[in-house]
């Protein structure tokens, strides 16, 4: 059953084939990740003699992207940190509201997100589409000055709101599009899944991690929505932040269909009230929300835009040719770094390839591999018999950052080899697959 909500529906799970890639001519687009097959015979000489393996499956990233640098989500996935206790309860209930919707939990990272989203619009009301009576009070449209002190922290920021009663719309803090997608995010961290923020005009929304899709994809819960296309097959298959950037260039925002997850309707996406689409986004290269060291190093100064028409530090003359109504001029633009790329701002978190070439040893051959996963703590070998999954190598001091393995020695003669990586929250790379004579 897929998702049911006020537009398309995704497929089951969520998604497209692993590693497809929407459109042969988005090259502007993040490559979303997937298998890249190494197709080729190796020859390798070591201390012994030479001998042949065939790299069968290696999910290659990108070869240079800024870096991601995130919430290590062990203790919030495992609820053993006292904020990721409290985070797990408030994700409880979102996960109990889609259960009462729909007559099911949700089937994939995507509906988790869209479960996410779906309760933060409706605990966290924005002011610009709430109350939902056109002649009830309305609430402030500015947010209350304590989330400046709350903010990126998603629990502090949640909490808080939680202490006043939507019916009030005299005391209602009106939180924004950011202060909910950072709860969101932090939500998403509860279930082991990496978030992100987007900038676009006027508006924040938030990327998270898809180790099934192998890309990041684009949702929002102020808007409550994400975005999906057609995939070579008839699927819907959800978009991110740089494929619609890439459609937005190339005149091919007609083939977006936006999914509702709930109130607001499609009266209010937010495609058709900026239908100029995404001509820029910024994402962070600093991701971390939860804590003290979050509130001291987070802020737009580790924001990375991604745009065709780089703009110079001009506050007063039009500098992006593809925006004829001016709208778009948001002083916020002109600070930033940016870059034409959308690759360099797009790591594919669940990539796992070799760190160098293959050598043969005496005992068989040593291979290295390289871990994207932030936080990566281990390595780990398929055994057929008895068919479980073993560790082979430890990772001292786990970072966000890429994580190497030491050499794992493969026997000669040991054929289809399968390993892979594994994080502190328990999500597993994609296989690096290599067959040994």
């Amino acid at each position: 059953m897929g998702l049911i909500g006020f537009g398309p529906r995704p497929i089951p799970g969520g998604g497209a084939p692993r590693g497809a890639m929407l459109f042969a001519g988005l090259a502007r687009a993040a490559r979303a990740g997937g298998l890249g097959l190494a197709c080729a015979i190796g020859m390798a000489a070591g201390s012994g003699d030479k001998g042949q393996f065939l790299v069968v499956q290696s999910a290659n990233p990108p070869a240079v992207t800024l870096p991601f640098i995130p919430d290590e989500l062990g203790g919030l996935a495992q609820g053993t940190t006292p904020a990721g206790a409290r985070m797990k309860g408030y994700a409880e209930k979102a996960l109990s509201r889609f259960r009462q919707r729909f007559g099911r939990g949700p089937e994939s990272p995507l509906e988790i997100a869209v479960a996410f989203c779906d309760w933060v619009a409706n605990t966290m009301r924005h002011p610009q589409f709430w109350p939902v009576d056109p002649g009830a009070p309305r609430y402030s449209p500015l947010h209350d000055a304590a989330y400046n002190a709350l903010q990126p922290d998603p629990l502090l920021m949640l909490e808080y709101t939680l202490r006043f009663d939507p019916a009030d719309a005299a005391t209602w803090p009106s939180p924004q599009c950011g202060h909910q997608n950072r709860v969101v995010i932090g939500l998403l961290n509860t279930m082991g899944i990496h978030g992100r923020m987007v900038a676009l005009q006027q508006h924040t929304g938030l990327e998270f991690f898809s180790t099934r899709l192998h890309k990041w994809v684009y949702i929002d819960s102020t808007y409550n929505e994400h975005y999906v296309v057609k995939g070579p097959s008839g699927e819907t298959v959800p978009v991110n932040a740089a494929e619609i950037h890439a459609m937005t260039l190339l005149g091919r925002l007609g083939e977006l269909q936006v999914v509702k997850h709930g109130y607001p309707g499609k009266d209010q996406a937010y495609m058709k009230l900026f239908p100029l689409g995404f001509l820029r986004y910024a994402v962070p290269t600093y991701a971390k929300l939860f804590g003290e060291e979050a509130r001291r190093l987070g802020g737009e100064s580790n924001m990375v835009m991604v745009s065709d028409d780089l703009p110079t530090k001009d506050h007063t003359r039009i500098w992006a040719a593809k925006d004829p109504t001016r709208s778009l001029i948001e002083p916020f633009w002109f600070s930033l770094a940016g870059v034409r790329d959308s690759t360099l701002v797009s790591p594919v978190l669940d990539a796992l390839s070799l760190a160098k070439t293959p050598e043969y040893e005496s005992e068989g051959l040593a291979v290295v591999l390289r871990s994207h996963l932030p936080y990566t703590v281990s390595f780990q070998q398929f055994f057929p018999n008895p068919g479980v999954w073993r560790r082979v190598h430890t990772v001292a001091d786990p970072r966000p950052g890429p994580a190497e393995s030491g050499p794992i020695l493969l026997v000669r003669g040991s054929g289809r080899t399968r390993l892979r990586a594994i994080d502190s929250a328990g999500n597993a790379t994609q296989e690096f697959i290599i067959h040994v004579e």
